[in-house]
């Protein structure tokens, strides 16, 4: 199965804000009865990443998908994904997909691999703007596809304003890395990275001057190791203001973990950190 042209030329991002049009285009030419109101998008979505109908398997036992059934801030959802099955060079996942069904732009995150087998966890913090189902999709090695599903209430979080309070907080662009408490070479360890970034959706409104503030986020993130992929995303206004990615990795040796961060603008961050190995017993500060 082969990621569809308009996905792999990078122009996704752009033509996915035309898909709430396209939506109603495709629901008009179908009977109403037929289709599940909840599930009307996910057609136009899934045609945009494919070149052609792909079969997806259920995924159970593939891919956990942990999300709340209703939101509290709908700005603010954390959603975590857990790889269910062993990764071996004969099998593993090449690609994950996070599709929030009925946003704006419903790309969560596009996260590639590039062959690391280490990657068995994501979370992240996701906006949802109405009532959706939030998918999380993984394409093997092999060309199979899974999908794991779950609906979610939660409405207005697109255009929820950024906390102006948090602006002078940190300048923009600048990154955290949060570490477990042992970093222990040749196993897996769970790391954390931050990025100061408002992510505006440009559905926001500024309370005082009443007018739109401007689209301004982040677009590309890309995490190596020792100079190896670790993930390489591609994201879109679905990611929450300031974006935090939870992940694992397997250091085979003390290096150095470098993000690199290209946002709507084209304005590009980087920051590099020395990772040592952490003796039992001893936390690992966060790095700056």
């Amino acid at each position: 199965m082969t990621i569809s042209r308009t996905f792999r030329t990078g122009s996704l991002l752009k033509i996915l804000v035309l898909l709430p049009v396209l939506a109603l285009l495709t629901a008009a030419g179908a009977n109403a009865k037929s289709v599940n109101e909840n599930e009307k998008r996910w057609p136009s979505i899934r045609d945009f990443i494919w070149d052609h109908k792909p079969t997806i398997h259920d995924g159970a036992g593939v891919i956990e998908l942990d999300i709340t059934k209703r939101a509290f801030d709908a700005a603010i959802v954390p959603v975590s994904m857990k790889v269910l099955v062993p990764q071996t060079d004969e099998r593993f996942i090449k690609s994950l997909f996070l599709i929030i069904d009925n946003n704006p732009s419903p790309l969560g995150g596009w996260f590639r691999f590039d062959g690391n087998k280490n990657v068995s966890t994501l979370s992240t913090r996701i906006r949802i703007d109405e009532y959706t189902y939030v998918r999380a999709i993984v394409e093997m090695n092999d060309g199979e596809i899974y999908m794991t599903k779950r609906f979610v209430k939660a409405s207005g979080g697109c255009s929820a304003p950024t906390p102006k309070a948090s602006d002078l907080a940190m300048p923009l662009g600048r990154m955290k890395l949060k570490l477990p408490d042992t970093v222990v070479p040749g196993q897996s360890n769970t790391a954390q990275i931050l990025v100061k970034h408002p992510n505006n959706s440009g559905l926001q409104i500024d309370n005082i001057s009443l007018l739109r503030v401007p689209a301004h986020y982040v677009q590309k993130m890309k995490v190596t190791y020792n100079g190896s992929t670790v993930f390489d995303l591609v994201t879109d206004i679905s990611l929450s203001s300031d974006p935090s990615i939870h992940f694992t990795f397997v250091p085979e040796k003390e290096g150095e973990m470098k993000v690199h961060v290209v946002d709507s603008k084209k304005m590009k961050f980087t920051q590099n950190w020395a990772i040592k190995s952490t003796a039992k017993g001893k936390k690992s500060a966060t790095i700056y």
